[in-house]
């Protein structure tokens, strides 16, 4: 469009990049907290739906 810049493929790339790491911190978090101590179905329960997300990441890759 007349007047817009296009976004550098750089920008996407390092915004791509701070999601997954963002998403591995979380991740490994989570993981941390289901490890050391008794938890409850719910905290299980998002552990298990980050599985399935980032299952569901690698298979789109």
């Amino acid at each position: 469009m007349e007047g817009e810049e296009a976004i550098p493929v750089e920008n996407i790339v390092l915004w791509i990049i701070i999601a997954a790491v963002q998403f591995l911190i979380l991740y490994w978090v989570v993981k941390r907290a289901i490890d050391r101590s008794e938890t409850s179905y719910g905290l299980k329960r998002i552990y298990q739906v980050l599985i399935e997300i980032r299952e569901e990441l690698k298979k789109r890759n």
